[in-house]
């Protein structure tokens, strides 16, 4: 009993002022690149997203969302907490900890290659659509692509889920280290994946349909870590890390689906 004491003493080097620490840190250079992804994409064809009003009301608080608390089993932090723990223990089995002496594991907490583990744990938590949940319609290029491309994009600012507004929900936390600022754009994340997996497609359109939407599950169970990181910090860490891959992995994305439109024939004026 008096070994576990002392344990949890020590295993108390995890502070929040790290988390936001790293999140601004990491906000910063994103901010960076996010204004050049966007100045790519205006030689994308990016001119049709102009044609959107785009209203922003991401400031709402106290919006309700169910199933945002993490449960025990997905909190990473514990099953981080609890395997250090367990090898602490096999170091220290023949210690005497009221001594103050504690041998550790040699490896970092914040480590490059821990952060890594980190994100693999957490990415394994996730649970992604099949091509079994997705709605189909007919097929006629060009005129299904550009519907296509028009759909999408109209859930995307309905919903309110533009990068945009999500900087600004990110913003808004740091300054105020309030993570109530998360809770509408994650409902709002939720809103457009469901409107997502409904939207019928063309079959071809079916990989790069998928892909969207997990790439939209991802951001949001990024979002949601955020705002459980006084809960969970290692999960946050490891949303912290992944929050800038999913960016890249958008602009990718839009693309491949501009390519797509233009192999169906879609004609794009630049």
């Amino acid at each position: 009993m008096k070994q576990n004491f002392y344990l949890k003493i020590s295993l108390s080097i995890i502070g929040i002022a790290l988390i936001i620490g790293l999140i601004i840190v990491n906000y910063s250079d994103k901010s960076k690149n996010t204004k050049e992804a966007l100045a790519d994409q205006n030689n994308k064809g990016d001119y049709i997203l102009q044609s959107f009003n785009l209203q922003k009301t991401n400031k709402k608080l106290g919006a309700n969302l169910e199933d945002l608390e993490i449960s025990e089993e997905e909190n990473l932090t514990e099953k981080v907490m609890s395997e250090l723990s367990q090898q602490i223990i096999q170091l220290n089995k023949n210690n005497d900890l009221s001594s103050g002496y504690l041998e550790v594991p040699n490896e970092e907490l914040f480590s490059e290659e821990m952060i890594e583990k980190y994100k693999d744990y957490f990415l394994k938590n996730l649970s992604l659509i099949t091509i079994s949940d997705l709605t189909f319609d007919k097929e006629e290029p060009p005129y299904t692509s550009i519907k296509y491309f028009y759909d999408i994009l109209q859930i995307i600012y309905d919903k309110k889920i533009t990068n945009d507004i999500v900087d600004e929900a990110l913003n808004s936390f740091i300054d105020s280290e309030n993570p109530e600022y998360f809770k509408d754009i994650i409902i709002k994340f939720n809103e457009a994946i469901e409107s997502f997996k409904k939207v019928p497609i063309p079959s071809s359109f079916a990989d790069l349909h998928l892909e969207l939407i997990n790439l939209m599950i991802e951001k949001k169970v990024v979002l949601t870590a955020m705002y459980n990181y006084q809960k969970d910090s290692i999960s946050a860490m490891a949303a912290i890390e992944l929050f800038e891959e999913l960016d890249n992995q958008y602009e990718e994305w839009l693309s491949n689906l501009i390519t797509k439109m233009k192999n169906d024939g879609v004609q794009f004026s630049y």
